[in-house]
């Protein structure tokens, strides 16, 4: 291993913060151990027996410990590890609690939403990677995530569901707190104070401080002559009609 992937590979792993005594940093650490030197054709066994010794600490360091640094350890050494930590039952119990431990969000901020989405993503991924069919978790998905929304999020939901009587899928709620989130985002980074905005720019079309693009229209205004405006004369808003052209009695004489 050249010093370029070392670096790397010390910064990609952060091993000496993992493994220490929890179960649940087995799983990344596996992924990332495996891909970087297990399945580095360039290393020696012994080399990727020195990275897994140097690389580990606490329980893990210990388990290993007494073996040497030699061709036919690293197998072993890495059997070990994997009958210790790749209980899968409790791996997927530690996955499934943190489902179960999402917190409710009070506010209407997009970091709450995102958390959530967050938080789920990274649950189902895991759970992938353990073999662990959630095909057919929708329902309880679905049910579980809206019972951590804040009212007015949990009612526009609702709204959104309106009258259907199917039942919605993990990526419907997905999609629509993956929309929200985007909308507050937009919402928080343009929120300030009018009266205490130092932008000279004003709306094009009102004047006022905000921007021309969220300018709303309000009803037309009708003037009336009580606001001291000048009445317009009868005869100028009036349309005149043309008197019916009289008959000449001279003309009708003769006739």
């Amino acid at each position: 291993m050249s010093k370029t992937e070392e670096a790397e590979f010390w910064k990609k792993c952060r091993l000496r913060k993992m493994l220490k005594e929890e179960e649940a940093a087995w799983r990344p650490f596996h992924a990332v151990f495996s891909f970087l030197v297990g399945r580095n054709a360039n290393l020696s066994n012994v080399e990727k027996m020195h990275y897994l010794q140097t690389n580990l600490m606490g329980k893990a360091a210990q388990l290993i410990s007494n073996l040497p640094v030699s061709e036919d350890s690293s197998a072993s050494a890495w059997d070990l590890l994997v009958n210790r930590y790749e209980n899968k039952r409790l791996l997927i119990s530690d996955q499934v609690e943190r489902l179960f431990r999402i917190k409710t969000f009070s506010e209407r901020l997009s970091k709450e939403i995102n958390a959530i989405l967050n938080t789920t993503t990274e649950v189902l991924n895991a759970l992938q990677s353990l073999g662990a069919s959630i095909h057919y978790w929708d329902h309880l998905l679905v049910h579980l995530i809206a019972q951590r929304l804040d009212s007015s999020t949990r009612e526009a939901w609702e709204v959104k569901l309106g009258s259907t009587t199917d039942p919605p899928l993990y990526q419907d709620i997905r999609n629509f707190l993956t929309g929200r989130a985007r909308a507050l985002e937009s919402m928080e980074l343009g929120r300030h104070n009018a009266v205490a905005c130092q932008n000279k720019k004003r709306c094009r079309k009102s004047g006022n401080k905000h921007h021309t693009m969220i300018h709303m229209e309000g009803p037309r205004h009708i003037s009336t002559p009580m606001e001291g405006k000048p009445t317009p004369t009868t005869t100028a808003t009036q349309t005149s009609v043309p008197a019916s052209p009289k008959k000449s009695i001279t003309s009708s004489a003769s006739d």
